[in-house]
């Protein structure tokens, strides 16, 4: 980073993301397994439903089968701490051959999917709770939306999940 001239003033270090080539081949090699066991699964399934006498219809796996041969495009993502490792408070990171380094501009906006009206992306207001960020997208969809199974994906890529220690999954009674 000294080398490529420091980071710029306004850097989002709590962004960063570090891509690693190993990391991806492996990631890459997980996803085939899983591939591979949901797909025995899938038709293991399939004959149980067969053999208990349920309909074929229902047992089309035609779908899914699709779905397990599109290729997912492994990320290859470490997620670290640069504040910590600058401030020499953790151990460095050794590189190596093909490791990238991407630090964008702080973000300004929070993106909502999954089972909601409208996923979409919002400026960030730093009082603002999931919820309300839910609430901005047209709420959770009542059929198909789990809302005790909310989890927050931060900058870093870290996952944030309710019960942690963070005030962004408050609420107006307290903590989720």
């Amino acid at each position: 980073v000294q080398r490529a001239g420091g980071f710029k003033p306004d850097a989002f270090l709590s962004g960063a993301f570090f891509q690693r080539e190993s990391i991806k081949e492996a990631e890459k090699e997980r996803l085939i397994q899983a591939s591979n066991m949901l797909r025995k699964e899938l038709v293991y399934a399939s004959t149980r439903v067969n053999e208990l006498g349920g309909n074929s219809q229902q047992t089309d796996l035609t779908q899914l089968l699709l779905v397990l041969e599109n290729d997912i495009d492994p990320v290859g993502r470490l997620v670290l701490d640069l504040e910590k490792i600058f401030s020499n408070k953790s151990e460095d990171l050794i590189l190596e051959n093909e490791d990238k380094l991407v630090i964008p501009r702080k973000a300004q906006s929070v993106s909502v999917i999954g089972e909601i009206y409208v996923p979409t992306s919002h400026l960030f207001q730093s009082g603002n709770t999931v919820n309300e960020y839910i609430s901005l997208s047209g709420g959770a969809k009542e059929m198909t939306a789990d809302l005790d199974n909310v989890y927050v994906i931060k900058a870093n890529g870290s996952v944030q999940l309710p019960g942690s220690q963070s005030g962004f999954f408050r609420t107006k009674s307290g903590f989720i």
